[in-house]
């Protein structure tokens, strides 16, 4: 279907460089130059694993965004064959600009064969989602539905740029100091997938993260990824969600998409409770330092508020208190941010929040508000499309507000 663009196939290999084995996917070209795409850890079987199902979920949506006939020249199991085929069908319908799609032909096809391991590994950075994730398996607080967490997988090279390797160092005490603490060991892997794959993060970071926990199949029986967004907030195509998580496991690796039945206020509210969990918190990558919170970004604010709201005025994560000032001169910026806002402050108002903080926040969301209505006005003028702002303004006036 799609061999109008140029052939191409991808193979695999094995290395061992200073004492660290690196697993390659090589993506060869007609006309172009390979390609390789790695990772690489002191942890990782020597021999390679029994299949490559985790390097080509890794690098599958830049084959996609490329086209071609490509052959994969490396075993993969049967049920990766059928999740590409399932993936290339989701991110054509979801963004087909971007992954217009490509024919698949595999060389060598294992059949399925179920897991001998137990246990595990969770992808963790210090993040709210990952903390939440960890802690609340290992605490047991869904009793028998608790799933057994053996081990955590930080990368170097996604948050964190391979160039700094200070940084990642002080970013893996954090970890390690914290993960101690329930003896969960830590596994460190370093990758080009980020920096080699031009494409967007937001939608490439959930295959990518289970390209490198597949590395570990040899160890554990699955992986667990926290979740981004609730399922209230369900935001979709995004690179790792409910609807996708699952089609990048194989029969003897599975996959949980875990923690989309609570907001990231809920989450926040539950680590609230765990000091060591709050010393840990590293949600920012948009800082000078990738290895500390800004405290100033979106996603540094948006935390601040919720912990502000459970009774976390500052704690080690973000040792100022955030002020009233600072709440009323925000200015959310990015598509949808807003509306997380605006379920953020409705939490802290369930929460009962009160004082001159909340009070900011109110203010703050009414001026974004009328922000949002101009730009929404301007662009019904631009347009020269009277009765659609005729409509709209009908639609502010009966749904209230400011």
């Amino acid at each position: 279907m799609y061999s109008y663009y140029l052939p191409g196939k991808i193979v695999f290999a094995i290395a061992n460089i200073a004492g660290l084995t690196r697993y390659s996917a090589i993506w060869e070209r007609t006309g172009h130059a390979p390609v390789e795409y790695w990772m690489e850890g002191a942890d990782l079987a020597p021999e390679g694993p029994a299949v490559w199902d985790g390097m080509l979920y890794a690098i599958h949506q830049q084959v996609l965004a490329e086209g071609g006939s490509v052959r994969v020249e490396g075993a993969v199991s049967a049920q990766c064959v059928k999740n590409m085929a399932e993936l290339r069908e989701l991110w054509q319908i979801c963004l087909p600009q971007q992954y217009p799609g490509c024919d698949w032909e595999f060389a060598t096809i294992q059949p399925d064969r179920p897991t001998t391991q137990t246990g595990l590994l969770c992808a963790f950075s210090g993040g709210a989602d990952a903390l939440f994730t960890l802690l609340r398996h290992k605490e047991k607080s869904r009793g028998a539905a608790s799933y057994n967490i053996q081990g955590a997988l930080l990368v170097h090279g996604f948050d964190v740029p391979l160039a700094r390797t200070d940084s990642f160092r002080t970013l893996e005490r954090q970890c390690r100091y914290f993960l101690d603490t329930f003896e969960v060991p830590l596994h460190i892997l370093r990758t080009n997938l980020r920096e080699a794959l031009p494409l967007d993060w937001e939608m490439t970071h959930g295959g990518m993260l289970a390209g490198c926990l597949h590395a570990y199949a040899d160890r554990y029986a699955g992986a667990i990824l926290g979740s981004s967004y609730s399922y209230n907030h369900f935001r979709f195509p995004w690179g790792s969600s409910p609807a996708l998580d699952h089609l990048y496991a194989s029969s003897h690796f599975g996959l949980v998409h875990d923690g989309a039945g609570f907001t990231r206020s809920q989450k926040l509210g539950f680590l609230s409770c765990f000091p060591a969990a709050l010393a840990a918190l590293k949600v920012c990558c948009y800082g000078d330092q990738p290895e500390k919170n800004c405290g100033k970004c979106r996603k540094c604010f948006r935390t601040r508020l919720s912990l502000r709201a459970h009774g976390v005025e500052h704690c080690e994560a973000f040792p100022e208190p955030l002020l009233s000032s600072e709440i009323a001169s925000y200015r959310p910026r990015l598509p949808g941010e807003l509306e997380l806002l605006e379920s953020t402050y409705q939490e802290c108002l369930q929460l009962g929040a009160q004082g001159e903080w909340i009070g900011a926040y109110a203010s703050m969301l009414k001026r974004a508000r009328r922000w949002e209505r101009t730009k929404e006005i301007c662009r019904l003028l631009a347009g020269g499309q009277r009765s659609g702002l005729w409509r709209k303004i009908q639609q502010w006036r009966h749904g209230g507000g400011d």
